[in-house]
C-alpha cells in the first residue's frame, strides 16, 4: 500500500495555490473564500500546466487561489513558520486530493469540473455583464499573433499597447462607477494585460513622454 500521509514539508503550498473546482463553489457562497482571495487565469493566457510540465495557452479559464505576494504563487493561506494552512478545515478539493507520494488522485481530477466565473457569478448578472464586456474588449485571442512580433514590429507593438490601455481604462471605470474594490479585479477580469505580457513575452509596459511604451525586461545579473 502506498503511504499517502502528508510530511508537512510545505512544498505543494509553495509551488502554487490550487485551481478551484465546482465542489469548491460552496466555500465562496459561504464566505469562507472572498473574491479578493482569487485570481482568474483567462482562456488563451500562457500558464504552467502541472500535469504536462510545460507552459501552454489555457484552453479554458481557471480560477486559482491568489499568491501570498504579487508575482509569487506561494499559497496565501500557507503558514511557513508552522508549515500549516490557515483554512485547513475548509481546504479546496485539489488540496484534499494532492499527495506528493501518489499523484494519481490529483491527476484524475486535474482538468475536470473546473470552476469558472460564470459558475460563481450566476446570480449576479450585473457583474457577469462586466466580465463579458471585458472579455470582448480585451481577449487573449490576438496575443499569439502579436506577441512574437512586438519587439520588431511597430504596428504589433501599438496594437498591444492599445489593448493594454483599454484594459487599464476598463478597470478604472469599473472601479469608479461600479464601486468595485481593487482587490476583486484579478478575480473578475484576470490579471492586467500589462502584467501578463511581461511574463509571457519579457516586455514591460512603461509610461513615456507620449504615453505607454514597451521596454524589454532586464534580467538580474
Amino acid at each position: 500500500m502506498i503511504d499517502t500521509s502528508c510530511d508537512r514539508c510545505g512544498t505543494c503550498c509553495r509551488k502554487g495555490g490550487p485551481a478551484l473546482h465546482l465542489q469548491d463553489l460552496s466555500l465562496i457562497q459561504s464566505g469562507a473564500l472572498r473574491y479578493a482571495d482569487l485570481v482568474t487565469l483567462r482562456r488563451g493566457e500562457l500558464a504552467y500546466d502541472e500535469a504536462r510540465g510545460e507552459v501552454i495557452p489555457l484552453q479554458q479559464e481557471l480560477i486559482k487561489l491568489r499568491g501570498a505576494l504579487r508575482g509569487s504563487w506561494t499559497c496565501m493561506f500557507f503558514m511557513p513558520a508552522e508549515l500549516g494552512c490557515r483554512i485547513y478545515n475548509s481546504r479546496l478539493q485539489e488540496c484534499r486530493a494532492l499527495s506528493c507520494k501518489d499523484t494519481s488522485g490529483i491527476l484524475a481530477m486535474y482538468e475536470k469540473d473546473r470552476l469558472t466565473r460564470v459558475d460563481v457569478l450566476r446570480d449576479k448578472p450585473d457583474l457577469l455583464a462586466l466580465v463579458a464586456a471585458h472579455e470582448e474588449s480585451c481577449p487573449y485571442d490576438s496575443l499569439p499573433e502579436l506577441g512574437p512580433k512586438m519587439r520588431g514590429n511597430k504596428d504589433a507593438a501599438e496594437k498591444m499597447l492599445e489593448m493594454v490601455q483599454l484594459d487599464l481604462s476598463f478597470r478604472q471605470v469599473v472601479r469608479e462607477r461600479a464601486n468595485i474594490p481593487e482587490a476583486d479585479m484579478d478575480f473578475l477580469f484576470g490579471r492586467p494585460l500589462a502584467e501578463t505580457i511581461n511574463r509571457m513575452y519579457g516586455l514591460k509596459v512603461v509610461r513615456g513622454n507620449e504615453g505607454l511604451e514597451l521596454a524589454p525586461v532586464r534580467k538580474a545579473v
